[in-house]
């Protein structure tokens, strides 16, 4: 440890990005059998943060202490030796192996050097389940376990490597209430064992229910760090947005029954989610549908737009009856559509922000059928869009892989929104924002 007793310290830590500075001359620290929440708006610097202390990226300028020495990490390799692990929002496990092969991937026991020794590496996974205390079957498939289950999974394979810091990184973004509560029984668990955890969650609600300690970052620099029992949640808020924030939702309007119905579902069913569902949803509405990972909502969202097939029932659109078999359907109604996963069906990561935000409406942008675009028409659509939204990013040539959860978010409401549509369906559509946002 350092000598106040730090097992982690950081001394004016910096990472630039091409017209981005998204860690600037940070200082910051943590204890052994600490949980210190991380907190800040989308584009804070937070995931950069983490990333340099996993060795995902190597740090411009400032140091790292780790017990007391300077330390510098160019790979993940090299932070998982030093005993921290990273526990990304976007688990890193590989669905057709079992847990067991999950936990000790490229590090399982060889019997003469040469084959698995699935009896000690399945005996090794079991003990691990079980300092953690949660029945997995180490032979089961990830793919068949739900998704607190397979965070129960990575915090395992964090440990496998002995970790004294693990980092988790929105943990509970995905999760049922019960599963969030499974989660806070194992991180206070790995503290009382003197495990340090560094826990970035949106949800304050859970940094003032965890922590000992909260910073707040800021536009890449560091505001301050707070005792978590004297402090309290506007106070955080204000660190963070830079501004008193007073009311968090917007007042809801008086109920109006006298608006025209813009879409009516009738008896609806869809295979393996939802039976005979009827609902309809008036012009300037709000319509909020919830239930729990299972309940079938998603799968009556996604059957709306087309994505996935309905098995019986009826759908008006501003009186008619309309049948959606696609996507495209959909959107010719003015149906828009932002989807809950935006790492696999929302974003292409290998293209800009602006490409993955104009997308959409390529086709109004372009002539000759989009053989040439409309540059200034397309980059006014974008600037339009980015304003509203507050998108934080470089520039529009950015790739959006590179921007921040929250930011990555708001271009797929922003390219749904480009469309003027009629209806919007939202799924989960503030995983990953901020509360300023």
């Amino acid at each position: 440890m350092t000598g106040n007793g730090e097992l982690l310290r950081t001394f004016e830590l910096c990472k630039t990005f091409p017209g981005v500075v998204a860690v600037d001359r940070v200082d910051f620290d943590v204890r052994p059998g600490e949980i210190h929440a991380l907190v800040g708006e989308n584009g804070a610097g937070k995931s950069t943060l983490i990333k340099i202390l996993g060795g995902v990226y190597l740090a411009d300028g400032g140091r790292i202490e780790l017990d007391g020495r300077e330390v510098s990490f160019s790979s993940t390799h090299q932070s998982q030796e030093s005993q921290i692990s990273v526990i990304y929002q976007e688990l890193n496990l590989v669905p057709d192996l079992s847990v067991a092969e999950n936990i000790f991937i490229g590090r399982e026991p060889k019997t003469a050097g040469l084959l698995i020794n699935w009896r000690l590496l399945n005996a090794q996974a079991r003990e691990l389940l079980d300092r953690l205390e949660v029945n997995i079957d180490p032979r089961a498939y990830v793919a068949d376990l739900p998704v607190a289950e397979r965070q129960m999974v990575e915090i395992a394979k964090a440990l496998s490597y002995r970790s004294r810091l693990i980092i988790m990184d929105e943990p509970t973004a995905t999760l049922t209430e019960k599963e969030v509560l499974k989660v806070f029984e194992m991180v206070k668990a790995l503290r009382a064992q003197g495990v340090a955890i560094i826990y970035i969650s949106h949800r304050l609600e859970e940094a003032f229910e965890l922590s000992d300690r909260i910073t707040v970052l800021r536009d890449g620099r560091k505001i301050g760090t707070k005792d978590t029992l004297q402090t309290d949640k506007d106070e955080i808020v204000e660190m963070m947005v830079g501004k008193v924030v007073k009311e968090y939702f917007a007042e809801a309007a008086e109920p109006a029954d006298s608006r025209e119905v813009l879409l009516e579902v009738r008896d609806y069913s869809v295979a393996d989610h939802v039976e005979n569902v009827s609902f309809q949803v008036r012009k300037g509405e709000i319509l909020a549908l919830a239930g729990v990972i299972g309940s079938g909502v998603h799968g009556l969202l996604q059957s709306l737009y087309g994505v996935i097939p309905k098995k019986t029932g009826e759908v008006f659109f501003e009186g008619r009856q309309v049948a959606i078999e696609k996507p495209k359907d959909a959107i010719r109604l003015g149906i828009g559509y932002v989807t809950e996963d935006r790492k696999n069906a929302g974003i292409l990561p290998d293209m800009s922000a602006l490409q993955n935000l104009t997308l959409i409406i390529i086709r109004t942008v372009s002539w000759l059928k989009g053989l040439f675009i409309r540059g200034r028409e397309e980059m006014a659509s974008f600037q339009r869009m980015k304003q509203a939204l507050n998108i934080k990013l470089a520039g529009p040539g950015q790739r959006v892989i590179f921007l921040s959860g929250g930011n990555q978010q708001k271009v797929l409401i922003g390219r749904t929104l480009l469309t003027d549509c009629k209806a919007l369906i939202l799924l989960e559509p503030t995983r990953g924002i901020d509360v300023g946002a």
